[in-house]
């Protein structure tokens, strides 16, 4: 029944009913919750009822009296037995432990100080205060100079203004406190980069008033490549270790939000880099969260988050501190919501939580708790505890520190920690180059786009709609597959220029790859069985929860003998791809011969096919060239997918995961791309010190050219075949 709680105890629920029913009853549902439980012993559901002492309430004369009582707490429970909704029994650990506060970035810091002092690991979310950081303010501040933008800051919740001579003293303080005194960036120079931003400025300038010579939009900036320039400027190069985790995080943030300003605005002039500035000096500033690793995985370690993210989610301790005057109920919940726009257009008082909103915030921080509750609050001059905190009363309530005897046993961490979600993209980055790994998949940062950004995804959906139509019974004409590649293949940042036609090339060589296709594998279409068919699924094996998607899976045709259990397939992998030599097709075929192999795993655990067969299909506007043949390049390769081969990767996955899982404990994640030689086409050569290092052991080898003429060049190399000159 909707009026049935199957998460926590009797005590909790008739707290948290009687907090509610301070709201006018003609302002919420008239229904009074129950706490039930399944019994097998009774065949039915039972009230689920609370011990003495389960729920704790107390105040104290400091926020730091309160930190540490949260932290014994925190020691005194973990490992205390309780039962789950399945019946079963487990002694708790730091992840069934969670603290909801109102506020987290104004509250926050004191809990985890303490939590941390005394050997608790601690998750933060939801804390705010990204450009509170020195090198997230600095790099604000330089795309401000960089377009002639003022730069708004925050202090102590106040904007403030800054025109360029105060952004350029403002610059030169950061650069100086980041080098000499937190040593996040150790190389950095203020006028070498002050330099650096007026060359960049004139570069700018001149890109806004000029073609260039082969007819593309001149005018075109794309924010990342500049961001990672900037860094570059600043020394990220330089030394045989890369920055502070700390300080790539908070960056990795940056980059991600910069990512997410270019997905709406694709690129911008430089006059319209004003907008980058407005944007990050707007919402962001004010609402982005810092970097942290908690994006990444699920550790086993105590939550620290606002009661709004907490919502739909439970633990078996929830702990509720600063319950006092100004900070819950909020003394902000009559102001309503700030925004752009004047006031006679939008009246943000209208949308203020007001005090009903503040009962039913209070009513779901108690609910998310399973057991063991544990409210708090100052108790000092200006900090009181207010009705909220007063209100709480039930005889299983504790207000003292009555020691109550628990059934104790061995921590054992929820099924769902130390998980770590990957795809085999990711873990192919790692097997790369374990810092390309940290700086994509765990810090945020993103690669700079390119023109061709996008021609994989694009060919991938148009043979998902192939091989769809196929397996709904209307196989595709190849008039009408070229048709198809004219409606659907688009490329959100290629336009055609008058004389250069990028967008024009690459739809070219798209088309000519998937006709290609067709004509080489008319029968493909006779035994799709499933299309771009994404799966998840732990494998207890690695430790590891994976996800992807399969582009395509094939029924296999096999003599029937007896039971047939599993379903026999083939499963095959498309790769958009450019024939440049011998050395690079085995590295792709290596990799993608990994991928399958993980993929056959995938395929017989979340389906329960049996993988029989598996293509690497590389796709390409020409057959690749003959001596090339003659050395042993496929087009399409044959992959060894067999039991062995299977056991084989899920043992390289979980070699994998367990060093990864190390590294972030220990912070240290290496420069394998100096040994393996992969730096030389990673995204991020530009801001690794690994990059300089494998410079100097490879001298054979040209350095790569700019970002603009690589782009030329890459478009060159796709369509090389499509046009002549």
């Amino acid at each position: 029944a909707l009026t049935d709680n199957f998460r926590s105890t009797h005590a909790i629920v008739e707290i948290a009913d009687s907090a509610v029913r301070e709201i006018p009853f003609d302002h919420r549902l008239a229904k009074s919750m129950v706490a039930r439980q399944w019994s097998d012993d009774a065949s039915d559901f039972v009230e689920t009822l609370a011990d003495p002492g389960d729920i704790r309430v107390r105040s104290f004369p400091s926020e730091a009296d309160e930190a540490e009582w949260v932290a014994r707490r925190i020691e005194e429970l973990r490992g205390a037995v309780i039962g789950d909704s399945a019946g079963k029994s487990r002694a708790i650990d730091y992840a069934d432990m969670a603290i909801l506060l109102r506020s987290v970035r104004s509250s926050g810091k004191v809990i985890s100080d303490t939590l941390q002092s005394r050997g608790i690991p601690v998750v933060v979310k939801g804390v705010g205060g990204l450009f509170d950081h020195p090198e997230v303010a600095l790099i604000q501040a330089s795309f401000c100079l960089l377009s002639r933008s003022d730069l708004l800051i925050n202090e102590s919740g106040a904007f403030k203004r800054m025109h360029e001579p105060e952004i350029r003293e403002f610059i030169r303080r950061k650069i100086a406190y980041l080098r000499d005194v937190t040593e996040g960036m150790p190389a950095a120079d203020e006028a070498r980069y002050l330099a650096w931003i007026a060359a960049k400025r004139e570069e700018l300038d001149r890109r806004s008033l000029e073609r260039s010579r082969r007819g593309r939009l001149a005018r075109r900036v794309y924010p990342q490549d500049i961001f990672q320039e900037m860094l570059r400027e600043l020394g990220s190069t330089y030394g045989p270790d890369p920055w502070p985790s700390a300080v790539l995080y908070n960056l990795g943030r940056l980059s991600s939000l910069i990512t997410d300003f270019e997905s709406v605005h694709q690129w911008v002039s430089p006059q319209n880099l004003q907008s980058l500035c407005l944007f990050l000096s707007g919402w962001a500033a004010s609402k982005v969260d810092e970097g942290g690793l908690d994006e990444g995985i699920s550790p086993n370690a105590v939550q620290i988050m606002t009661i709004h993210a907490a919502k739909g989610l439970e633990w078996p301790v929830v702990f509720v501190p600063r319950v006092s005057s100004a900070n819950f109920p909020s003394s902000l919940r009559n102001r309503g919501v700030s925004t752009f726009l004047a006031e006679d257009l939008f009246d943000g008082k209208q949308y203020a939580s007001g005090d009903e909103g503040e009962r039913r915030l209070w009513y779901v921080a108690l609910t998310r708790c399973r057991r063991f509750l544990n409210v708090s609050s100052p108790d000092r001059a200006n900090k009181r505890p207010t009705r909220y905190f007063k209100d709480i009363r039930h005889d299983i309530v504790v207000r003292d520190e009555l020691d109550i005897a628990l059934e104790k046993d061995d921590p054992v961490p929820p099924a769902n920690t130390e998980l770590l979600p990957t795809t085999y993209t990711e873990l192919n980055y790692y097997w790369r180059c374990p810092f390309e790994y940290q700086l994509r998949a765990l810090m945020g940062f993103g690669p700079g786009v390119r023109e061709s950004y996008g021609y994989g995804q694009q060919i991938h959906n148009i043979l998902a709609e192939m091989h769809q139509s196929a397996l709904d019974g209307e196989p595709l004409t190849r008039e009408e597959v070229s048709d198809l590649v004219e409606a659907r293949f688009h490329l959100r940042y290629t336009r055609d220029g008058e004389i250069y036609k990028p967008f024009s090339r690459l739809r070219d060589a798209a088309k000519l790859s998937i006709l290609r296709y067709l004509d080489s594998y008319p029968k493909t279409t006779q035994f799709v069985l499933d299309a771009e068919k994404p799966f998840e699924f732990v494998d207890r094996a690695t430790g590891a929860l994976i996800s992807g998607t399969v582009d395509l899976i094939q029924r296999v045709r096999v003599e029937q003998s007896g039971l047939q259990v599993r379903t026999p397939v083939a499963i095959v992998d498309f790769k958009a791809h450019r024939w440049s030599g011998m050395d690079e097709f085995k590295t792709r075929r290596d990799e993608v011969a990994t991928q399958l192999r993980l993929y056959a795993v995938a395929v017989g655990q979340a389906w329960g096919f049996e993988t029989q067969a598996a293509y690497a299909h590389f796709l390409s506007p020409r057959p690749p060239p003959e001596d090339l043949v003659a050395q042993g390049v496929e087009e399409r390769a044959t992959i060894d997918v067999s039991n062995l081969a299977q056991n084989r990767v899920r043992l390289k996955v979980a070699h994998a995961v367990q060093e990864i899982q190390g590294s972030i404990e220990n912070g240290v994640f290496g420069l394998g791309g100096v040994q393996n030689g992969s730096c030389r086409d990673c995204d991020f050569r530009g801001i690794c010190p690994g990059f300089r290092q494998w410079e100097s052991l490879d001298k054979t080898t040209p350095r790569r050219g700019s970002l603009e003429s690589e782009r030329l060049r890459e478009i060159d190399l796709i369509g090389q075949d499509v046009y002549a000159g």
